[in-house]
């Protein structure tokens, strides 16, 4: 039975759905905000929080730093988790991420969305 085993497709495969996903992961902890049309807001968001939970939560650095270099891969961004954020949202279990509506975007009108670390 497929109860309980929705999730959100962006009409791409698997792999490129899993790379995109990082690479805006990459991005919004980089730059701290980014923004991507309502359906990719939606994924990135989720996956994000869920990513920045589990970072912050691992209190032994070893496992922190490989949970890190796997999912992000990219040595920028892991290292501004570590001397960051870790210590931003020490106290927090979640909430790390808002998505704000912003409007169509003009060339073809789909929805955008801002998407940012509190």
């Amino acid at each position: 039975m497929r109860h309980r085993k929705k999730k959100n497709k962006i009409r791409c495969s698997a792999s490129h759905r899993k790379a995109l996903t990082a690479n805006m992961i990459i991005s919004l902890i980089l730059h701290s905000k980014l923004v991507t049309t309502e359906g990719k807001a939606r994924i990135v968001a989720s996956e994000a929080e869920s990513f920045l939970s589990r970072a912050c939560s691992e209190s032994d650095s070893r496992k922190r730093k490989l949970y890190l270099h796997q999912f992000l891969n990219n040595d920028a961004a892991e290292k501004k988790v570590v001397t960051d954020l870790v210590k931003k949202y020490a106290n927090k279990k979640s909430g790390f991420v808002r998505v704000l509506k912003i409007g169509a975007r003009k060339g073809d009108g789909a929805r955008t969305c801002q998407i940012e670390l509190i």
